[in-house]
């Protein structure tokens, strides 16, 4: 049975294995090994560094000249993300690996010229394979209710509130890293994931977004004409903004003035089993 995996370089560009002339074979993916120090007989200060993963290939095609474009774009669709310094990511399912492609050893390609058994390394900062799940929440234009009252105790003072009270079930074992995009029409806007808040001071013109990033400790405000304004300084500091979210079933509320989406990130040592 093949491996079926997939390569994303960073401009989108897709390699699919298992289909169309090029197949993985059984590869060391899914194992992890944690580094530790050793001290008074006890193991602590588990980490991880940079990875190296093996992934043994085979192409095969009908002809010739297929085989050969097939080389080729195989390794320009890799080349492209170690020139530009820019990860691609390496699916299995839907997690997937930051990596680049770094090696690849040819074999046997002289001896039929319809394919070709090689050898892919790929590097990794800390073995981390992710799963993004999107959560969007939309405003109710023109629905706003005075004063509601809610079964939790808010810090937060809102001038008016509207009936914008979602779910967010996050299905894992740690607490989760995100991103937070709002978009426009979002004055202040502020945030609730049960009692914890997230709050920039800032308004978001038509067409722009602010993006948080709590795996990264950013915040972005990314302009209708694609330019971006570092927006750090503007975090509510009354209240983390970068606080990952917990495992669980929780309440969403906002005032419901703008959208926006939730990515939550879900992250293991081995894409998940299925």
């Amino acid at each position: 049975m093949l491996e079926q995996l997939k390569y994303v370089n960073h401009l989108g560009e897709v390699i699919e294995f298992g289909k169309k002339g090029t197949f993985a074979n059984s590869n060391d993916l899914r194992d992890y090994e944690w580094t530790y120090d050793s001290s008074r007989n006890r193991a602590e200060n588990f980490r991880k560094g940079v990875v190296s993963k093996t992934i043994p290939i085979v192409i095969s095609a009908a002809n010739k000249k297929k085989c050969t474009d097939i080389k080729n774009r195989l390794y320009e669709v890799c080349e492209k993300d170690i020139i530009a310094e820019k990860k691609g990511r390496l699916y299995i399912g839907d997690y997937y690996l930051e990596c680049y492609v770094f090696s690849s050893a040819k074999s046997n390609y002289l001896d039929v010229a319809t394919s070709m058994n090689l050898s892919l390394k790929v590097v990794t900062d800390g073995g981390r394979w992710m799963k993004e799940e999107l959560h969007n929440y939309k405003h109710v234009p023109d629905e706003f209710i005075e004063g509601k009252g809610y079964e939790y105790c808010y810090e937060y003072d809102y001038n008016s509130i509207s009936d914008n009270i979602s779910k967010l079930e996050v299905d894992d074992f740690r607490s989760c890293d995100f991103v937070l995009s709002i978009h426009s029409g979002a004055v202040n806007p502020v945030i609730y994931v049960d009692n914890h808040y997230y709050s920039v001071r800032c308004v978001v013109g038509d067409g722009d977004k602010i993006v948080i990033n709590s795996a990264e400790l950013t915040i972005t405000l990314v302009k209708a004409d694609g330019t971006q304004e570092n927006m750090f300084r503007y975090r509510d500091k009354q209240s983390d903004v970068f606080e990952k979210i917990s495992p669980g079933n929780h309440r969403v509320m906002w005032n419901g003035s703008f959208d926006f989406d939730l990515s939550v990130i879900h992250e293991r040592g081995e894409p998940k089993w299925t």
